[in-house]
């Protein structure tokens, strides 16, 4: 009932009186002007003709950030995938080189002065120390000297297969070359130059 009085009202009074307030225009000491809804004295004046307001247009709000700008949904990035880095510590990651490890080197010359030729033999055991991953291909370098480290100076590499996880197994290094120009013992310094690991 209340409600069908208000409207009641509304239709007698017409448009409600605050539809048509007041602008005022006065200007300040340096020349600009202000604008208020009343007079605030000296040298104002009621602005009589107005500019009918013109609605701002209503946009919706982008649901996402992906709709703002564009209105169009583009696609995330993929991830980077992630590569596997040895000795990263992370599942998948493969062992570092460090978990191969050599024992018990020993190295033998062998010349034969009838062919001119010298033979350096490192013996040594190969040791997979890792208890998770098998390194199908481990290769090594020797470096074979003689003591005094003048006459002989060479190197040589071979790689190893199937190296299974906490294996340890024999393997042996062969170099071949002329007879130098003094005979001696011979040692031999041997480092892991790469592994390749699988699960």
């Amino acid at each position: 009932m209340r409600s069908i009085m208000v409207l009641l009202v509304i239709f007698l009074l017409g448009p409600a009186p605050f539809a048509e307030a007041e602008i005022w225009a006065c200007k300040k000491g340096d020349g600009g002007e202000i604008y208020s809804d009343h007079s605030l004295g000296g040298q104002c004046r009621k602005l009589e003709k107005l500019p009918e307001l013109i609605p701002a247009p209503v946009t919706p709000v982008p649901k996402s950030r992906e709709e703002a700008g564009t209105g169009i949904l583009q696609p995330r990035p993929a991830e980077p995938e992630q590569t596997p880095v040895a000795g990263g510590g992370r599942k998948i990651d493969p062992p570092s080189y460090d978990m191969i490890t050599i024992h018990d080197v020993k190295a033998t010359p062998n010349y034969n002065g009838a062919l001119g030729t010298a033979v350096y033999q490192a013996d040594m055991r190969l040791m997979n120390e890792d208890p998770d991953w098998t390194a199908a291909e481990v290769c090594v370098e020797v470096h074979f000297r003689d003591p005094p480290k003048i006459f002989i100076d060479v190197q040589q590499a071979r790689c190893l297969e199937g190296l299974k996880s906490l294996e340890n197994r024999a393997f042996t290094v062969v170099y071949i070359g002329t007879i130098p120009a003094k005979v001696s013992p011979v040692e031999a310094d041997v480092h892991v130059l790469s592994v390749k690991w699988v699960k």
